[in-house]
């Protein structure tokens, strides 16, 4: 969460409102306590105390603390915006997660609706995926994953983003027509699964879709996710292919 946010958050208000009261409260009582004079005349009274110091010192706590407060906050908004990078992308792959995937869709379909410009998206999954993990074990399987999403981000077209969807798909999104996305789409899957020839039960499924006129950013996503070896139709063609 970034600065911005943190700063418009109703925990960052209702904690300014509950100081404010508070100090407003404290005002009141110490008018009517009249802590000044109090503390005026116990200092002549009891001189050797040094109480006429408190005030000064009051001040100086007070400008103390809210420096060390400024600090942490900056270091608290650091933190978070790591955070949020990680959250944000694969430090290591340089793959954009599925949070921040999501918030790229919104912004071609938005796009793509005011311009009339054509967006596809293509869906990429590991099929037998838990199978996969029995036969490696989770570091090899992962180590699989982290190879293919390489493997994509170099053959990527230009302008294009990739996002790891789920731990075994990722979602490639391209600024092109139906056919220049099936085209890629089809190279893709046969490199990849050229790639992960040698190992049992590694295959590539793709699916593509490619955005038309009034098409919801949902109804999208939802017939990349429906779409079959059986399920071929004008707007989506499954690329399916086992090694030999």
């Amino acid at each position: 969460m970034d600065k911005y946010l943190y700063t418009k958050s109703d925990s960052y208000f209702k904690d300014v409102v509950a100081l404010l009261v508070f100090n407003v409260v404290v005002l009141f009582l110490f008018i009517q306590w009249e802590v000044l004079e109090f503390l005026y005349h116990a200092s002549r009274q009891y001189e050797h105390w040094q109480l006429d110091e408190i005030v000064p010192l009051g001040v100086s706590l007070a400008f103390s603390i809210s420096i060390f407060a400024y600090r942490r906050i900056k270091d608290v908004n650091k933190i978070s915006q790591a955070y949020s990078k990680l959250a944000d992308q694969n430090p290591l792959a340089n793959i954009l997660s599925r949070t921040a995937g999501k918030v790229l869709l919104q912004s071609w379909h938005q796009h793509a609706s005011y311009t009339a410009d054509p967006f596809s998206l293509v869906r990429l999954k590991i099929t037998d995926f838990e199978q996969l993990q029995l036969t490696y074990g989770d570091c090899v399987t992962e180590g699989i994953v982290f190879s293919i999403g390489q493997k994509i981000m170099q053959d990527t077209l230009v302008n294009s983003e990739v996002v790891q969807w789920h731990r075994d798909s990722f979602l490639i999104l391209l600024p092109n027509s139906a056919p220049l996305a099936l085209d890629f789409s089809s190279a893709l899957s046969i490199s990849l699964n050229r790639d992960l020839a040698a190992m049992a039960n590694a295959f590539i499924e793709i699916q593509t879709i490619t955005w038309k006129h009034q098409m919801s950013l949902k109804s999208m996503l939802q017939q990349l996710e429906e779409s079959t070896t059986a399920a071929v139709t004008e707007n989506t063609q499954l690329l399916f292919e086992r090694k030999a």
